[in-house]
C-alpha cells in the first residue's frame, strides 16, 4: 500500500463534495516527501487519533461523488495520448502519468451494475513500511466504509494500483469491475510502469456494494 497517488479529480460527470477523511498536499506526496505531509482532519467525520498518529504512519483520503443520471455506462476511456499526460495538473511528469492512468481506471465506475447516484471513492490508502502487519489498512478501509454508509452511499469504489491495497480491498469484500494491465499503458509507445517492486501487473477498479 505504499504506492500512493494524490487525490485525483472526481470521475467524469460527477460532482465531488468536500468530504475528505484526510486532506493533504498532493505535490508533497508526489515528490516523495511523505514525512512532511500536513494533516487536516474533517470535523464531520470520525476522529482518527487512536489509529493515525502524529508520526504519520498511515493515510486514507476519500470523497463523496454524486453521479449524474446521464452517465454513459459503456463509455470507457481506452486510449490516452501523450499530450494529455503532458498537460496534467502537476509539475512532476511522473505525477501526471499516474493521474492519467488512475483517471482512465476510474472510468470503470460506469460498469457498476444497477442505477445509483452516490458513492464514496477512496483515492489514497497508504501505510508506512515500518507500520505494516498491524491491520491499519483494513481498519482505515473499514472506517471509510462506515462513513459511506452514514452518508447514504450505495457503493464504495477505489482505483487500486498496488498489490497490497488490492489484497486489503479483496479481504474487505471488494470486487474487480475493470482492469488495465500496466503493459497496456504507454506513452509515445513506451510502457510507463515496468518491473514494479511489488510485482503488481495491473490496476483495478474495485468496488463494494453497500446494503441499504
Amino acid at each position: 500500500m505504499n504506492r500512493c497517488f494524490g487525490q485525483t479529480r472526481a470521475v467524469e460527470n460527477a460532482e465531488a463534495a468536500d468530504l475528505a477523511i484526510i486532506a493533504f498536499s498532493e505535490e508533497q506526496l508526489f515528490s516523495g516527501v511523505t514525512n512532511e505531509v500536513k494533516w487536516v482532519e474533517s470535523s464531520r467525520l470520525l476522529q482518527f487519533d487512536d489509529i493515525i498518529h502524529r508520526n504519520r504512519i498511515c493515510v486514507i483520503s476519500s470523497m463523496i461523488c454524486r453521479i449524474q443520471d446521464t452517465l454513459m455506462k459503456n463509455t470507457l476511456l481506452l486510449f490516452i495520448k501523450a499530450i494529455e499526460i503532458s498537460k496534467g495538473p502537476y509539475k512532476q511528469h511522473k505525477a501526471n502519468q499516474l493521474t492519467a492512468y488512475v483517471n482512465a481506471l476510474e472510468q470503470g465506475i460506469h460498469r457498476l451494475p444497477g442505477h445509483f447516484t452516490k458513492c464514496l471513492k477512496i483515492d489514497i490508502i497508504c501505510v508506512a513500511d515500518e507500520a505494516k502487519g498491524h491491520g491499519l489498512g483494513k481498519e482505515l478501509t473499514k472506517r471509510a466504509i462506515n462513513v459511506a454508509r452514514s452518508e447514504g452511499c450505495e457503493w464504495v469504489v477505489t482505483a487500486a494500483t498496488a498489490a497490497a491495497s488490492q489484497a486489503v480491498f479483496t479481504r474487505m469484500g471488494f470486487e474487480t469491475f475493470y482492469e488495465i494491465p500496466f503493459s497496456n499503458f504507454c506513452e509515445n509507445g513506451t510502457v510507463v510502469f515496468n518491473n514494479l517492486f511489488d510485482g503488481c501487473s495491473s490496476g483495478k477498479l474495485m468496488a463494494l456494494r453497500l446494503n441499504k
